[in-house]
């Protein structure tokens, strides 16, 4: 996986999405910013990994502009500081100052909430990559999804759909983090902000 050499904005870092399905309909994304073909992957996490949960429902509305939405968040983050006993976040691009202090964040999207992982924090002693898929684009119906080119998914397990939902899940901790952000919000009814 290759990360943007462009001068970092607010919102630059990686952005895994929780379960298979979440990724299969993000490709039509890859496709519309002009890429050919695109991986999922399976992370898992090779050392601990601090994650802090943003739950504003403003962020779903889609009325927030890029720059608002990261204004909420830091602010949000600093107000909480004391309270939790975090550090503060050094002036600059967001996802960087977030990287700085060791933090990934979960965030709700338009639907469903999803990981951001700054780019300092997105290397080979923080987490391991394995590519399960590989897609390209339908060269017949331009952005959108064409064949599957490659799998690193074992053929006896490709054929059997229940197989494969265990084999993803057993090599996806982003289903525990996906649990989690359930159990917590059972838990702390009303929960709007980290």
């Amino acid at each position: 996986m290759q990360l943007s050499t462009h001068a970092p904005t607010d919102w630059t870092a990686v952005y895994p999405q929780l379960n298979l399905q979440q990724a299969v309909a993000y490709l039509p994304n890859q496709w519309d910013r002009g890429e050919a073909t695109a991986c999922i992957m399976s992370l898992t996490s090779a050392v601990e990994v601090s994650i802090l949960i943003h739950c504003d429902p403003e962020f779903t509305n889609g009325t927030l502009s890029s720059a608002e939405k990261a204004e909420r968040l830091r602010d949000a983050y600093n107000a909480s500081c004391s309270m939790f006993q975090l550090p503060q976040l050094p002036p600059g691009p967001l996802m960087t100052a977030f990287g700085s202090v060791g933090l990934v964040l979960c965030l709700p999207d338009a639907e469903n909430m999803e990981l951001v992982v700054p780019h300092v924090l997105f290397n080979k002693q923080v987490f391991a990559a394995q590519s399960l898929f590989s897609f390209e684009q339908s060269v017949q119906r331009p952005h959108t999804t064409g064949k599957v080119v490659g799998h690193a998914v074992p053929r006896s397990i490709l054929a059997d759909a229940q197989a494969l939902g265990s084999y993803l899940t057993q090599r996806a901790a982003v289903t525990e983090c996906t649990e989690l952000i359930a159990r917590i919000r059972e838990a702390v009814p009303g929960l709007a902000c980290l």
